[in-house]
């Protein structure tokens, strides 16, 4: 079983294979081939403790550029009509290339509430409009349609951009989640502004490294085009913004530069900037030339 990968700028197809009941399913994109793995004989009390429910007792394999994607839980139902995905990363974020859900909201997570960074980024991405319903990290998707109808997506830009938002979040966990859940109502309000500028900037410094010899520390080059440590940046002016304007009516500023500075220096996940970053890159140049030889 194949599918057409899109074939959009970043876009870095996965293909998957799965052993259901001694069938074993397999998607190809663009024209490579996939390595099939097993998960035993198929019984849905066999493969139920692989991180699959009993409702979705089959668990999927995906595959990515010929490796198995450890991070993705991917369980399909009796009929193999349903299929979920969780991402169990700390940092590497997935968006569904297909199957498109029209009724997909920004606010949606099957499996629980949404933390501080999911709601930071879906800001970003809803004032932009994404087509792509994300998988960010802890984040359960159910899908209405079989494993081999799934596609997914993962880019430089997108992998930027959650990277400054669960900065942002981090740097401001004692806030609660109802100022996050007010930011994703009102993107206009000043640091609305700040977040979806930030988002927008990494998301543009990711992009550009298809373009260029890759710098030796992605991680440097984003603290320094946002202006994490200077607030010449318009992303560093927008979060200095947003503090002045909340501080001049009294209030208690949600975040600032001073925390995101102090939490640059602690966060394990902004710590994996670089290597996260850099694979989306390499997946892609080593992406497109599997499909060349094909």
């Amino acid at each position: 079983m194949s599918w057409h990968s899109r074939k959009s700028h970043g876009a870095r197809p996965v293909a998957l294979a799965a052993a259901v009941a001694g069938i074993i399913l397999l998607g190809v994109a663009g024209g490579a081939s996939a390595d099939a793995a097993t998960s035993g004989p198929g019984s849905a009390q066999s493969v139920a403790y692989n991180g699959c429910s009993p409702g979705y007792p089959y668990r999927i394999y995906f595959y990515s550029n010929g490796e198995l994607v450890p991070d993705l839980v991917v369980c399909t139902n009796w009929w193999h009509s349903v299929t979920t995905i969780t991402n169990t990363s700390d940092s590497v974020i997935w968006h569904v290339n297909q199957p498109w859900d029209p009724n997909w909201t920004f606010g949606q997570d099957p499996a629980g509430p949404l933390n501080g960074a999911v709601l930071l980024y879906r800001t970003w991405l809803n004032v932009i409009s994404s087509p792509h319903q994300p998988i960010e990290p802890g984040v359960t998707v159910t899908l209405y349609t079989s494993p081999g109808e799934v596609q997914l997506g993962h880019n430089a830009g997108e992998q930027a951009a959650w990277q400054m938002a669960s900065l942002m979040a981090d740097s401001t966990a004692d806030k609660g989640r109802e100022a996050f859940i007010g930011i994703l109502k009102d993107n206009a309000s000043p640091i609305g502004k700040a977040v979806i500028e930030c988002a927008n900037d990494a998301y543009s410094i990711g992009q550009s490294l298809y373009g260029e010899d890759q710098p030796q520390d992605i991680q440097s080059q984003l603290s320094a085009e946002l202006g994490i440590y200077q607030n010449g940046a318009s992303c560093g002016q927008a979060i200095d913004d947003a503090q002045h304007v909340t501080e001049s009516h009294g209030g208690d500023p949600l975040m600032t530069l001073e925390g995101i500075q102090k939490e640059a220096h602690l966060s394990e996940e902004w710590n994996t900037t670089d290597s996260v970053v850099r694979d989306a890159v390499t997946f892609i140049k080593l992406g497109a030339r599997v499909q060349e030889l094909h």
